[in-house]
């Protein structure tokens, strides 16, 4: 086997996690090349540092009822935030409802829009001689 191989196998073969053969063939090659064999110490210092290190401590029994309350407090505070949200909404739509009189200002302004928008200016180019702007003016009847 080559030694990409073995290099790729050598975790598996420090955890006893491969068959009768492969681990003879592997520690037949480990023997006879110096490369896998600094590889296979550097596996065994990180494998022995890991195995120093301390466990994993156990959650405290307490932990179910603080994420429970936290849960709830969450809940509370987006109840309040959506109604805080809410209110500016409300207060905007109320006072941005027609009052009794604003109709006829809001038809006479939508009136003079419609007016205004039936006469447009149309840009016909620029004087040859004096370089001023030509504009012709129309309806919308196109006159």
């Amino acid at each position: 086997m080559s030694c990409n191989t073995i290099q790729s196998k050598l975790s598996a073969y420090l955890d006893g996690e491969m068959s009768g053969v492969e681990m003879q063939i592997t520690r037949s090659h480990v023997n006879k090349c110096k490369d896998c064999q600094i590889v296979l110490d550097e596996i065994k210092s990180v494998h022995m540092l890991l195995r120093g290190l301390p466990a994993s401590p156990e959650p405290s029994s307490q932990l179910p009822d603080r994420i429970l309350n936290n849960l709830q407090d969450s809940k509370r505070n987006y109840f309040r935030l959506g109604l805080a949200l809410a209110i500016p909404v409300i207060a905007f739509t109320i006072l941005s409802y027609p009052r009794p009189g604003q109709n006829k200002t809001q038809d006479r302004d939508q009136v003079i829009k419609r007016e205004m928008s039936r006469d447009q200016i149309l840009d016909a180019g620029t004087d040859s001689t004096s370089g001023a702007s030509l504009v012709h003016f129309t309806n919308y009847e196109g006159h």
